[in-house]
């Protein structure tokens, strides 16, 4: 079962993805079927099914926090 995060004009939903083809590569037969909620506590499907060309792939989840090293900071330090 492969599950997306995916965008449909300004929604964005969880869907179970179907009709995958070989090595996961999406097809011109590949459908995405809505779930209710999110993903992580079990699926439960809305009914609403649209083809794969129709929806935008996102990032599977949003991050909660960015973190960065800057690498400069030695030479920063140095001054």
């Amino acid at each position: 079962m492969f599950i997306a995060r995916v965008a449909h004009h300004d929604e964005v939903a969880f869907a179970v993805v179907e009709g995958m083809g070989e090595s996961g590569v999406p097809t011109p037969e590949t459908v995405v079927s809505f779930i209710d909620t999110h993903p992580f506590g079990g699926v439960t499907l809305t009914g609403q099914t649209l083809p794969w060309a129709s929806v935008r792939p996102l990032a599977p989840v949003l991050p909660s926090k960015v973190i960065a090293v800057g690498k400069n900071y030695a030479a920063h330090a140095a001054e």
